[in-house]
């Protein structure tokens, strides 16, 4: 909500201004209501490019360390965590 919150303070870049509706939707504690891993996945491609702007920005750090796989019988669709990228 916070990197969301902030990204909208600079609609100004294009980049940023084609995203601003959804970055509403995620500056929104309702958004993560219903949140799940294929929705937080989505996040994750919408949000990835834009957060070269946030360069000198007052952002909580977050340091993780996922080594797990998840499989789902919804969709035929597997995800590997091990090879994550930082921002």
């Amino acid at each position: 909500m916070r990197i969301a919150q902030i990204l909208l303070t600079k609609a100004s870049i294009p980049e940023i201004f084609v995203k601003k509706d959804f970055l509403k939707e995620l500056a929104d504690e309702k958004y993560y209501d219903s949140l799940d891993l294929f929705k937080l996945d989505n996040v994750k491609k919408e949000v990835a490019q834009l957060m070269k702007y946030l360069s000198g920005d007052d952002v909580f750090i977050t340091i993780t360390n996922f080594n797990d796989a998840i499989e789902t019988k919804e969709r035929e669709i597997k995800y590997n965590f091990d090879n994550f990228r930082t921002y």
